[in-house]
């Protein structure tokens, strides 16, 4: 993920570059930032500089300085369908148009199945995936990938991969007592209950 900071000589201000996310835009228009287009960066008051820095460590994993533990999810896609889908804010999958190709989010690679070439109506393109897609988001910030459990999910002790739409394989090594730890299911739960809480 892409982050960097900086601040203007001539304004005094902060200015956060960053990949689109969409829980960053909603943080960034409560922090009353600006978009400036020209530079694609936010304009924060240099104030709440603390605050935004700790916000990319749970977006993105990293304010380009501290980098913070990571993991890779597994995502079955399932009937869910939309213009977009996106996880933690983060955009997984995107159809600009009908006629258009998905264009899949960094990181995110497609593991089984795919999707049709066009999908949707001209108003109201969908990625419509084809049964059995299966994603893996790489570099997914582990502590945000905690904090969309919701206090119902099932118990980690008894995982059943084939009840669950996504779940956390991999840790990065920073997050494991060991740096080659075997691979970890951590967590898994309904994909509802996760875009509900993140809706």
């Amino acid at each position: 993920m892409c982050v960097s900071f900086r601040i203007g000589e001539k304004t005094g201000k902060l200015y956060a570059k960053t990949d689109y996310n969409e829980e960053f835009v909603g943080f960034a228009q409560n922090m009353n930032a600006r978009w400036i287009a020209n530079s694609k960066e936010w304009c924060f008051d240099p104030r709440d500089e603390q605050k935004v820095r700790e916000k990319c460590v749970l977006l993105y994993g990293t304010d380009g300085e501290r980098t913070a533990p990571t993991c890779t999810i597994r995502y079955s896609v399932g009937g869910r369908d939309g213009h977009t889908l996106s996880l933690g804010g983060r955009t997984l999958v995107r159809r600009k148009g009908r006629d258009y190709r998905v264009a899949l989010g960094d990181g995110v690679v497609v593991l089984e199945g795919g999707f049709p070439s066009s999908g949707g109506s001209v108003k109201n393109p969908r990625v419509n995936a084809h049964d059995g897609t299966v994603l893996e988001v790489r570099d997914f910030p582990l502590a945000l990938a905690r904090s969309l459990i919701p206090d119902t999910a099932a118990d980690p002790n008894h995982f059943d991969g084939d009840c669950y739409d996504w779940w956390i394989i991999t840790e990065s090594a920073a997050a494991t007592a060991e740096p080659e730890a075997p691979v970890v299911l951590i967590f898994s739960t309904t994909l509802d209950d996760i875009l509900a809480s993140i809706a």
